[in-house]
């Protein structure tokens, strides 16, 4: 790549690397191997309340938060009416219904005639 002029100079985000990873105590490994050289970080498991870094955040969605808060006021509510509630369409009520049961914040107890939801 310096030879098609794509960067300036070889080999200097490594000093970039190694005093970025020094500074906020992050242990790496640097290794030769087959492909040129390869960096391994090792991650730090954070609690869920710990912020990951500034860069990255986690959006609740809108319409999973006024479902969740429906849910909330009547746990046996359908979603013919989730879906007049909101002004979204049964079937997108549908989906964010399994996101947020795959995600374990909800979950139908029962049957759909007579069953109701519990929030997790």
């Amino acid at each position: 790549m310096y030879k098609y002029g794509f960067i300036d100079a070889f080999g200097t985000g490594f000093d970039r690397t190694f005093t970025l990873c020094a500074k906020a105590g992050v242990e790496y490994k640097y290794r030769e191997d087959e492909f040129g050289f390869t960096f391994v970080f090792a991650r730090n498991l954070l609690s869920t309340d710990d912020k990951i870094n500034d860069r990255i955040t986690v959006k609740e969605n809108p319409l999973d938060h006024e479902i969740i808060e429906a849910v909330k006021d009547n746990k046996f509510i359908t979603i013919p009416e989730l879906s007049l509630l909101s002004g979204k369409s049964e079937a997108t009520i549908h989906r964010h219904l399994d996101a947020l049961s795959k995600s374990g914040k909800i979950r139908r107890v029962g049957s759909r005639k007579t069953g109701y939801w519990d929030l997790l």
